[in-house]
C-alpha cells in the first residue's frame, strides 16, 4: 500500500476487476471498472484504460477505471515510481533544498 504498511508475505485472496459494458447499436462500448486496489493514478491510470479499450475495440475515452480504495491493496503511479528511483540512484535527492526555502506562493 505504498509504503503505509508492511508489505505482504502472501496472498490470502486474489484482487478483483470486475465491471461492465454499456452497448448501443451505432455507438463505441462505454466501460466501468473499479479495482481492488487503494490508488490509480498517472501513467497507470492511462495504461488501463488503454489496454481496457483494446480488449473491447473501443477509445480509452469511453472507458472509467476507478478503485474500491481498500486499504491493504496496491498502490501504483509507474512515473513516479521510475522517477523517485531514477532521483535516489543519481543522488539528485542531495540536492533538493530543504523545504523552509522553498516560496509554494509569490
Amino acid at each position: 500500500m505504498g509504503g503505509g504498511i508492511t508489505p505482504a508475505h502472501s496472498i490470502q485472496e486474489r484482487l478483483r476487476a470486475k465491471g461492465f459494458v454499456l452497448t448501443l447499436d451505432d455507438q463505441k462500448a462505454i466501460v466501468v471498472i473499479p479495482l481492488d486496489w487503494c490508488e490509480v493514478r498517472g501513467s497507470l491510470y492511462d495504461d488501463w484504460r488503454r489496454a481496457i479499450a483494446k480488449e473491447l475495440s473501443t477509445d480509452p475515452q469511453r472507458v472509467l477505471v476507478s478503485s474500491t480504495h481498500v486499504h491493504d491493496a496496491p498502490v501504483m503511479d509507474a512515473k513516479a515510481e521510475f522517477l523517485l528511483h531514477e532521483t535516489e540512484k543519481l543522488g539528485h535527492w542531495k540536492e533538493l533544498p530543504f523545504p523552509s526555502t522553498i516560496q509554494l506562493f509569490s
